[in-house]
């Protein structure tokens, strides 16, 4: 999807990937099945073990989340969802669905045990300091070199201090 949706096409993926089009065709009946199959590679089961330590759990959740946008047109597929969303609606609902609505509670799972233990204040509001580390993830790729992966302990440390 490197052109957009609209630029897609079964020829072009046929090409790219050396796989003949009945191959393609005999997986995906079409392309809006082989875009959505693309989202499910995003969505790969975690290999993350939580260690109880919200520090370190949401460390490990952040780090994973970078490595997935890292891989190869990652972050150009998701610029394609957003840049189709009015078009194509349902690839967005579906990116939402199948990899950041995972994320989104693994990480509420880290914080509401936090809560549970005190380590966050009762009132902290966990949606938006999900919103504060996912955004942090997804613009480091906007700003360019200034953050990496190297920052997410200090992120990380930023926004649960704000939580107490």
């Amino acid at each position: 999807m490197a052109h957009g949706f609209q630029g897609m096409s079964i020829d072009g993926v046929a090409a790219r990937s050396g796989i003949g089009k009945p191959g393609i065709y005999r997986r995906y009946p079409n392309k809006e099945s082989l875009a959505i199959a693309a989202l499910d590679r995003l969505a790969a089961g975690s290999r993350i073990t939580h260690s109880g330590e919200t520090t370190a759990d949401l460390v490990a959740e952040l780090s994973e989340a970078r490595s997935n946008l890292e891989r190869a047109s990652s972050v150009p597929l998701l610029g394609t969802l957003l840049a189709e969303r009015s078009r194509h609606p349902e690839l967005l609902a579906m990116y939402q669905e199948r990899v950041v609505a995972p994320r989104v509670a693994k990480l509420t799972r880290i914080l509401e045990r936090a809560r549970a233990q005190g380590e966050i204040g009762p009132e902290a509001d966990i949606p938006i300091a999900i919103q504060l580390l996912l955004g942090f993830v997804v613009g480091s790729f906007v700003t360019g070199p200034t953050f990496d992966t190297e920052d997410i302990p200090g992120v990380v440390k930023i926004v649960v201090d704000g939580l107490r």
